[in-house]
């Protein structure tokens, strides 16, 4: 009785599942470098009057300059430009105004960009007016009707600074005969505001940028399962550089099918989703844990910014040390003395197949 039990024991076979797969990591950020277009609209506009001086003109569909002393008018004109994120490397940077009533005289405009003192299109007049400016560009009018464009490339660079050392907040700018006082004759020239009827004829600004993006870094590329990973995410600019000014919140996510994934700031920490990278620092660092055994990707992302560029990264988990051995169905009935194979599989405590287990 016992050899015959021997008989059915020899030929066994234990099979075991091997499958070792290459890895490879993967990040969007070679493609982050895309050429952003966008157009704002005035947020303020506003003319003022010498011969006014306390009277506000920030509702008319217009907004004029005049350089006779004594009569002379000044524009101001400001964009909401909070959606365009630090770091952004700005390509260029255009201010398109329609002149509808041109001088009679070609004249040459000045535009000013505003620092230090903010300013509202309801409330601004010739006497309390912004005095703190800097001289930009300058163009020539002509005698007919036209756009004017003023390149205000140096003035955007300075409002979305990766860093506040070279920081400018954005008051807007100031519009303004290059050579007020000089004549003695009214010769003003006139341009559309934003609450003129023709919206065609509206100033708009053009804007044109490379957005910043985020870099997820993984501490390692393979963890066993049951393991925590360190993550860090950076903040930096088309070129690479690190950007420091400002908050900004990051979302993260893993395409595992682990219902035990989560993030954390701390090992064993509680679950988090979302992070902040504070003012005056560069990234933000936390942990991610898993208990499936896979390859999955981890996705990283902020919704402050339309045009910001996410990253993503892919880990492998590998199954944890050797805990248990499972048999697999073994179908019935068995022909007495003919060998048939019995598959064993090794498990970890996670339930995960121990590929890598030889036997």
């Amino acid at each position: 009785m016992n050899a015959m039990k021997l008989s059915y024991c020899l030929p066994l076979v234990l099979i075991l599942f091997l499958s070792l797969s290459s890895f490879q990591i993967t990040n969007n950020v070679a493609s982050a470098k895309t050429l952003v277009t966008r157009v704002f609209y005035p947020s303020h506009d506003a003319v003022v009057y010498e011969g006014d001086p306390e009277r506000n003109f920030g509702s008319h569909a217009e907004i004029g300059i005049n350089y006779r002393i004594g009569f002379r008018d000044r524009s101001f004109i400001m964009f909401d430009l909070t959606t365009l994120p630090p770091g952004s490397t700005i390509v260029s940077a255009t201010l398109n105004l329609y002149m509808y009533d041109a001088p009679n005289s070609s004249r040459t405009i000045a535009c000013y960009e505003i620092v230090e003192e903010p300013w509202n299109e309801l409330s601004i007049t010739w006497n309390n007016q912004p005095l703190t400016t800097v001289f930009l560009t300058s163009v020539i009018t002509g005698t007919r009707p036209k756009k004017l464009s003023f390149d205000v490339k140096e003035s955007l660079v300075k409002f979305t600074c990766k860093d506040e050392m070279d920081y400018m907040p954005n008051y807007g700018w100031m519009l303004k005969d290059i050579n007020e006082t000089i004549g003695d004759k009214d010769d003003p020239l006139w341009i559309c505001s934003k609450e003129h009827p023709d919206q065609d004829k509206r100033p708009y600004l053009e804007v044109k940028f490379y957005p910043p993006h985020l870099e997820l870094n993984i501490e390692e590329s393979s963890i066993e399962a049951g393991n925590w990973v360190r993550i860090t995410v950076h903040r930096k600019t088309s070129s690479n550089e690190p950007i420091t000014r400002g908050r900004l919140k990051i979302k993260f996510s893993s395409n595992s099918t682990s219902t035990s994934k989560k993030f954390s700031i701390t090992p064993g920490g509680s679950e988090i989703t979302e992070l902040v990278i504070p003012n005056e620092e560069s990234s933000v660092t936390f942990y991610y844990y898993d208990e499936k055994a896979g390859t999955w990707k981890i996705s990283v992302w902020t919704d402050d910014y339309v045009d910001y560029m996410g990253d993503a990264k892919v880990i492998k988990v590998r199954p944890g040390p050797l805990y248990s051995f499972g048999f697999e169905h073994i179908s019935s009935p068995k022909i007495m003395a003919a060998p048939f194979a019995i598959t064993i599989i090794a498990y970890d405590i996670y339930g995960n197949v121990k590929t890598d287990y030889t036997g």
